[in-house]
């Protein structure tokens, strides 16, 4: 895999922002095969968003009619949904028509994944649940305050990891209201807190806390990786491909098996058991801050926060990471 040019801009109809120079911040979501959603937004959340449709993994946008000033979107290949304000839309027909449930009050955040049946949705310290258009609790954090969640993941239908804006990980388990605090084994929280970036890679967690950690979902902690490693026969040797990175974010590779895609908030490398680290992509200026990999089906797709530039974001492909463009 190579380093490719930079892709010529994408094409799509309708306007976008009067000054493209100005958007803030984009999110991709992988939906089926090449077909991936783009949610542009001009400033933070609760700001103007604007929602497009690609059928060829990024080279080609066209705008839906969506509702306005999204805060999350989610997308299977037969339903999309659209977080906004206190209300949640539905499309299932691709976003030509949508309809809309009230959600309970407080503020809604960034947060929410499908998890099978139900849609999981995080409002301030809360997480719902959503079957058959009926909102109820489904976790909260242990106490009130300023700290908020901040992203959920998924263990399997029935059980979620909760990263907070206070550095913290949180697991809510089964039938239980209250999340439990997951963080043991992390040093003392940092000035200035913010939320960890986790992903999974094999039967363990990677997270960035001042460093890397590493924790199965059986372990009473989180374990350092620090990136001078050495194997030392337990099953964190597994992981040691990944340490000199130092980074907790990967996504495997669709059309390499074994392979990885990850990125330490600077550069895209490919990684993996058995596989030299080799950058793929670097961000071309330091004000362009990058964020979590989405994987789909061909590509692997990064976003970006407070672009300056045009560009939206990178999609990972067998023959390069190609720069994507609006403009």
């Amino acid at each position: 895999m190579k380093q490719s040019d930079v892709w010529p801009p994408c094409r799509y109809a309708g306007s976008m922002f009067p000054d493209p120079d100005d958007l803030f911040e984009s999110t991709f979501v992988p939906v089926a095969g090449e077909t991936v959603l783009l949610l542009t937004r001009r400033s933070g959340t609760g700001s103007e968003t604007r929602l497009y449709r690609s059928d060829d993994a990024g080279a080609t946008f066209t705008p839906l009619t969506a509702p306005e000033r999204i805060h999350v979107v989610l997308a299977r290949p037969d339903r999309l949904l659209a977080v906004a304000g206190d209300m949640l839309h539905e499309s299932r027909d691709g976003g030509a028509r949508w309809t809309s449930t009230p959600l309970p009050g407080g503020d809604i955040g960034d947060a929410a994944i499908f998890a099978g049946e139900e849609i999981w949705i995080a409002a301030e310290d809360e997480v719902m649940a959503i079957t058959a258009d009926t909102p109820v609790l489904k976790w909260r954090l242990p106490h009130t305050g300023s700290e908020l969640i901040a992203d959920l993941y998924p263990i399997g239908t029935h059980e979620v990891l909760v990263t907070t804006n206070r550095m913290r990980i949180y697991r809510g388990h089964a039938g239980e209201p209250l999340l439990v605090d997951w963080s043991q084994g992390f040093p003392p929280l940092a000035a200035g807190a913010g939320a960890p970036i986790i992903s999974r890679v094999g039967d363990a967690w990677l997270a960035f806390h001042g460093g890397l950690y590493a924790r199965r979902e059986t372990d009473a902690a989180w374990s350092p990786l620090p990136p001078e490693a050495a194997p030392d026969g337990s099953w964190r040797d597994t992981l040691l491909w990944l340490t000199p990175t130092q980074s907790s974010d990967w996504e495997p590779l669709p059309w390499a098996p074994g392979a990885w895609l990850g990125t330490d908030g600077t550069t895209l490398f490919i990684a993996g058991p058995g596989r030299p680290i080799t950058p793929v992509w670097r961000r071309p200026v330091g004000n362009v801050s990058i964020k979590h990999l989405r994987a789909g089906a061909t590509a692997v797709y990064m976003s970006q926060y407070n672009a300056t530039l045009t560009a939206t974001g990178v999609a990972v492909r067998p023959d390069g990471a190609h720069l994507l463009h609006l403009a």
